[in-house]
């Protein structure tokens, strides 16, 4: 019989697993879950104060970014830089990755210009929505974690103070 583990004197491959194999699994899961849980609120006030720490930083170059961002609430994975300009975002965007800052497309531009719907009938232009597309054509994000350090924040803050000069 297929259904029969021939390690377990034929108990059933399921209970088997659930003994052996799933359940030890889903213990495991349980057990790093509880662990996280008890650090989530410190992780996400550390979010917070790089978001905060963010927005002091961009605030000082207001010819260059947008920094009407929402702190309440907020507990940030990622930190987007709204530029003023297309040009200065690409040129910024090629300074980071330079200095091997890892950069990413904003979750929130254009979703009209994803590949997916070109195949769909009847999908508006993405032109007719200005403020997707400005997101779109002008930010980026660089991730937000707990485990930045400050020496790390330092750096980034020299890396976008120098290039902004």
């Amino acid at each position: 019989n297929m259904f029969k583990n021939k390690n377990n004197k034929g108990a059933n491959t399921m209970e088997a697993q659930k003994n052996n194999g799933f359940g030890s699994m889903i213990k495991a899961i349980e057990q790093l879950s509880e662990r996280h849980q008890k650090r989530l609120d410190d992780n996400n006030k550390k979010r917070k104060e790089n978001f905060i720490r963010f927005i002091d930083l961009v605030s000082k170059h207001p010819q260059h970014f947008i920094t009407d961002y929402q702190i309440e609430g907020n507990s940030s994975f990622c930190l987007p830089f709204i530029c003023k300009s297309k040009s200065f975002k690409t040129k910024l965007e090629t300074h980071l990755n330079q200095y091997k800052v890892e950069t990413r497309p904003l979750c929130s531009g254009n979703l009209l210009r994803q590949p997916f719907l070109q195949r769909e009938p009847n999908i508006p232009s993405p032109s007719l929505y200005p403020t997707a597309e400005f997101l779109h054509e002008n930010g980026f994000f660089i991730g937000n974690n707990h485990m930045i350090t400050k020496g790390e924040w330092d750096i980034l803050e020299k890396i976008i103070n120098d290039y902004v000069k």
